[in-house]
């Protein structure tokens, strides 16, 4: 994620110091390298298409995160739409 406090107000910057940051694809890779986890799955923190395409973007140009668990409203009248446009990612 790309951290700022006004969209992660639920972290408290004083007693959540170690995620009140921003954590990205090499993050995640200086992470899993020393476990040999080759593989993981990506989820979004944030109710937007905005996070889900990010994520996407990120899978696709990160060998090793090989899926991505978005978000849609479930309620939107466009839903067929949306998911369309997520279709094959």
């Amino acid at each position: 994620w790309h951290y700022s406090k006004e969209e992660y107000g639920w972290i408290n910057p004083e007693t959540m110091a170690p995620i009140a940051r921003s954590f990205l694809p090499g993050d995640l890779k200086t992470a899993i390298t020393p476990s040999n986890i080759t593989h993981t799955i990506a989820v979004q923190a944030r109710e937007s298409h905005e996070e889900t395409q990010m994520l996407l973007d990120f899978a696709s140009e990160n060998e090793h995160i090989c899926g991505v668990v978005g978000w849609v409203d479930l309620k939107d009248p466009n839903l067929r739409q949306t998911l369309k446009k997520y279709e094959g990612n």
